[in-house]
């Protein structure tokens, strides 16, 4: 998928064109705050997006609650089987997510 077709990338790559867009928020917000708490939960909601992403790139656990209803279920089954295409979406762009690495971890021992 390529970069701009995520939803909200075309603002940030408008807005800070030298950055990548996928560490906007660990550089501006988490790293700034990483020191001062223990946890920072970050509710991304269930769309593909830039904060979505964002929170990809910065995330040491992923939380994904499913709610008990059969459509909640199937949709919840197709993200966290898109979950490593996005991990290799953030690889590609030069940021290694601290997700990736526990994700290959499991990946390797099925």
């Amino acid at each position: 998928m390529p970069l701009l077709q995520v939803i909200g990338f075309e603002i940030c790559a408008e807005n800070w064109p030298n950055k990548n867009p996928y560490e906007l928020l660990q550089q501006n917000l988490i790293d700034k705050l990483r020191d001062d708490y223990d946890f920072i939960l970050l509710d991304t909601g269930p769309h593909l997006d830039a904060l979505l992403l964002n929170s990809l790139a910065c995330a040491d656990l992923l939380m994904t609650p499913v709610p008990p209803a059969q459509v909640d279920f199937h949709s919840t089954l197709k993200y966290l089987e898109r979950l490593p295409v996005l991990l290799e979406q953030l690889l590609e762009s030069g940021v290694e997510p601290p997700l990736f690495s526990q994700y290959w971890l499991y990946d390797q021992n099925i």
